[in-house]
């Protein structure tokens, strides 16, 4: 009669029962006891009980142990493996930017499929191609960014560029190279969506601007200052007004300077 044990559970057959006629062979796993085989004789005690079970026998059920702990091995690891990539395919999906990986050429091998809701491309649309399909450019552009990118060990640069429905968006580019050795293998990073900060800065230096463009129209002398004096801005007219020359800056010096 047999019983296997692994991780306290038992697997046994139906009229198994301890005997004083037992082999018994562990289980062991990275050097650690995980289970025990156990094979009892149920018969009487007889005088050739200390030779009941054969060399052959014990080389058999260590065997046993050996493919049990393997195929318990493999299976731990591929349910660890498993468990990984739920985890990251989990923290993907959820990571606001967009993860990108290109090889050696600059040719797409992933993107997360974070890139449908912030650009409305596939996954699909994008592996296989060359990563200026979002920044733009043909091919010598790409080797030179390549080229950087072998150089330099990383970039992080600003593009404007457009969703698949042909909206205007602005992108900020960051990504490692990635080697293998000594060799170069292509690079990975994020792709992050800056449009609507991208948007307030060009419209905030639109109003700059506007609003330097009224003042320095004025005929009248114009100066602003801080608190404590510091000159921020004079219209193009006071350079005029006081004789100075049209180059001079009275930016960052104190007013009293001119009083």
């Amino acid at each position: 009669e047999a019983s296997i044990t692994v991780y306290d559970k038992v697997y046994s057959t139906k009229t198994f029962k301890n005997t004083e006629l037992c082999q018994t062979q562990e289980i062991i796993l990275s050097d650690k006891k995980i289970g025990v085989i156990n094979i009892c004789y149920s018969g009487k005690l007889s005088a050739i009980a200390a030779n009941l079970f054969l060399p052959e026998e014990v080389n058999l059920l260590f065997t046993i142990s050996v493919t049990i702990s393997g195929i318990i091995d493999k299976y731990s690891k591929e349910e660890e493996l498993l468990q990984s990539e739920q985890k990251y395919k989990l923290l993907i999906e959820n990571i606001n930017d967009v993860l990108f990986e290109y090889d050696d050429q600059g040719i797409m091998k992933f993107i997360s499929p974070h890139v449908v809701k912030k650009f409305g491309f596939n996954p699909e649309d994008v592996i296989g191609r060359s990563f200026t399909v979002f920044v733009g450019g043909d091919q010598e552009f790409a080797k030179q960014k390549i080229d950087g990118l072998k150089k330099n060990k990383e970039q992080s640069t600003e593009y404007k560029t457009f969703s698949k429905s042909g909206d205007v968006r602005w992108i900020h580019l960051s990504t490692k190279a990635v080697f293998d050795g000594d060799i170069f293998m292509g690079g990975a990073g994020t792709l992050t969506d800056i449009t609507e900060r991208k948007l307030m800065e060009i419209e905030r230096d639109r109003s700059e601007q506007l609003y330097r463009s009224i003042l320095n129209a004025s005929p009248d002398t114009i100066t602003i200052t801080d608190l404590e004096g510091k000159i921020l801005f004079t219209s193009e007219s006071t350079n005029l007004m006081f004789g100075y020359d049209p180059s001079f800056d009275f930016t960052n010096q104190s007013n009293l300077n001119f009083i």
